[in-house]
């Protein structure tokens, strides 16, 4: 039965972890729903649990505690992320939630994770999802499922847009230079004057320390390799930073990414060696116009991109049909 539009919407977003990016969500659905937010609190995947199978006695804890949030809060529709929980959703105690109530199924990582958790959502009976990787829209798609790319992080609360003339810092990469060969690839930006590294393992910062240093860097650095699959083939993964940076009114400057390419229009500079990026880095620190008229360029293309968009066209959207 359809509900009076003028209804507010009571949707239930539940993690299986504690997670830091519950505000941000809780920011961007303040304008189209009431949100209620529920962590099933579940332990880290070890191996120890997985062997004595400790995870089905979490498995059903949490689904009682989901039910009787669901009835606490009479929640309309469920908004999930279980991806890195996948044996916890497995179990039967899941098996066709999705039908008695809408489920919206929240994925980050489903360009290395795709087929995993498309057996997890058919076995909850999730036919909708969200996901931070724009080649997992289509892919999903392919399926005969309604997805949209969403991205969490970039609620207009936090994220910003600040004027370039008013950023201290000329260029910077966050995040863990461990991963792929960025440390080799992060070599001939480190001889730039002006250029950083900052965030990551190793210098651990609060997202609302990470957002004020974007804010304040006129170009971001992202690497995009990811990992060799099992044909050898490098895969080349999105990363939430290219969007964080435009949200904070910075220009990113990305290694080669098709996903990238396809979210934002071919805008975003792109580069397949160090020496190609540093070359281009220069380019826009050298020349303020150019400097400024991609960054507004990809404010416009990127607006579409905000997490409260995102979630109107998946909740709204779907109350309007």
């Amino acid at each position: 039965m359809l509900r009076d539009k003028k209804t507010v919407s009571k949707i239930l977003v539940v993690t299986p972890f504690n997670s830091q990016w519950i505000q941000e969500l809780n920011y961007s659905f303040k304008e189209i729903a009431e949100p209620s937010f529920l962590s099933l609190d579940l332990p880290p995947l070890t191996q120890e649990i997985l062997r004595e199978e400790n995870f089905v006695s979490c498995a059903s804890v949490a689904y009682e505690r989901l039910l009787l949030e669901l009835a606490k809060t009479g929640a309309h529709e469920i908004y999930i992320s279980y991806e890195f929980a996948w044996p916890y959703f497995e179990t039967d105690f899941f098996r066709d939630l999705g039908k008695n109530i809408r489920i919206v199924g929240m994925l980050w990582d489903d360009s290395t994770f795709h087929e995993r958790n498309y057996r997890i959502a058919n076995h909850i009976g999730i036919e909708t999802f969200t996901t931070g990787c724009p080649i997992s829209v289509l892919r999903l798609r392919e399926k005969g499922c309604s997805a949209t790319f969403m991205q969490v992080y970039g609620a207009r609360a936090t994220y910003d847009v600040t004027d370039l003339s008013s950023k201290h810092n000329l260029a910077a990469f966050f995040g863990d230079i461990r991963k792929a060969d960025r440390q080799s690839m992060l070599k001939p930006f480190q001889k730039i004057d002006g250029f950083a590294i900052f965030g990551g393992l190793s210098d651990p910062m609060s997202l609302q320390d990470m957002i004020a240093k974007i804010k304040d860097t006129k170009i971001i650095v992202n690497f995009s390799k990811s990992f060799v699959d099992e044909n050898q083939r490098t895969v080349y993964q999105y990363k939430a930073r290219i969007l964080e940076s435009i949200f904070c009114g910075s220009l990113p400057l990305t290694e080669y990414c098709p996903a990238t390419e396809i979210l934002l229009d071919g805008v975003v500079p792109q580069f397949r060696e160090s020496e190609e990026g540093v070359e281009k880095l220069n380019f826009f620190a050298n020349n303020d116009r150019e400097l400024q008229k991609t960054v507004e360029k990809l404010l416009l293309i990127a607006d579409k991109y905000r997490p409260d968009q995102s979630l109107r066209r998946v909740f709204l959207t779907h109350r309007d049909m």
